[in-house]
């Protein structure tokens, strides 16, 4: 169980630096 949750905090903190990305990215855009 413990791995899992490492697992799951890794996967969401991966989201949010490709949404950082992103939205860097959308900001330049514009």
């Amino acid at each position: 169980m413990h791995s899992t949750y490492k697992r799951y905090i890794f996967l969401q903190q991966n989201k949010n630096k490709q949404n950082l990305l992103h939205y860097r990215i959308l900001k330049n855009t514009q």
